[in-house]
């Protein structure tokens, strides 16, 4: 159900939008790291092997 954006948030639900978009920042931050690794792998393993 869409929320009044007028009604104030009590602080049990900031607490929670807050966590959450910390939690997605992180997820976010670590997928980026798992995907330069992952680059990192395939050039390496493409160097190595003359394929690619």
């Amino acid at each position: 159900m869409p929320r009044d954006d007028h009604e104030p948030l009590s602080d049990e639900r900031r607490e929670l939008d807050e966590h959450v978009t910390t939690s997605r920042r992180c997820v976010g931050e670590r997928i980026t790291d798992l995907c330069g690794a992952l680059e990192v792998s395939r050039e390496r393993l493409a160097e190595s092997t003359g394929i690619g």
